[in-house]
């Protein structure tokens, strides 16, 4: 890759090189890529780290059917899962494992498109534009922001289809589910142990899958 440093001549032009975990050709699948890169995180934000899932690219170039797989326009549901419904589905798997038999989780979902400088709260379906603030012991957060609790999957995923159909959407000669929005679905993860009283340590964390 070239740096043209602001300078149009040629021959100020520098090189650089960057260094890439995986790259992934066509022949791998969204299944393929979802063990490549989410599913080696969900243990550590189990153990109480955030972790971020960030599809970053031009128009086009295909980021809303990576995370949200292939939908239908007219009923938003789902014909093949993208990385999020593969991600949470694995989530909620774990958290119902023997790994894990001696802690009892709590999932909350948040979901916020900005889109224009604008901040909306897409479960909660109208036009507020939120604040987003920062606080020293929370960080960067969003005021007023709907968290809603679930169980399973299969909530989640209905919340984030609700959410959908709230985003601002055109269709493009390629899709014709295409983002005009930054979206951002969090999911809050809660875990104590199951016989630790009230007293027992909460471990907090927070995954972000970003469109």
């Amino acid at each position: 890759m070239l740096d043209p440093d602001g300078n149009t001549d040629p021959s100020y032009k520098r090189d650089k090189m960057y260094v890439f975990d995986n790259v992934f050709d066509e022949t791998f699948d969204t299944k393929a890529v979802f063990s490549h890169t989410m599913l080696p995180l969900l243990d550590n934000v189990l153990n109480g780290y955030n972790a971020t899932l960030f599809a970053y690219g031009m128009t086009g170039a295909g980021k809303t059917h990576t995370l949200f797989g292939e939908i239908d326009p007219d009923s938003l549901g789902v014909r093949r899962s993208g990385l999020i419904f593969l991600t949470l589905e694995e989530l909620f798997r774990k958290t119902q494992s023997s790994t894990y038999g001696e802690y009892e989780f709590s999932v909350k979902i948040s979901y916020l498109e900005i889109y224009n400088e604008q901040v909306r709260d897409l479960l909660r379906g109208d036009d507020q534009n939120l604040m987003i603030l920062e606080d020293p012991l929370r960080g960067v957060f969003v005021s007023d922001l709907t968290e809603t609790s679930v169980t399973n999957e299969s909530q989640i995923m209905q919340l984030i289809m609700t959410g959908n159909s709230r985003r601002i959407m055109a269709s493009t000669a390629a899709n014709v589910f295409s983002s005009r929005s930054h979206a951002i679905v969090q999911v809050l993860i809660e875990r104590k142990e199951k016989t630790a009283g009230i007293k027992g340590t909460v471990l907090q964390s927070k995954l972000s899958l970003i469109d």
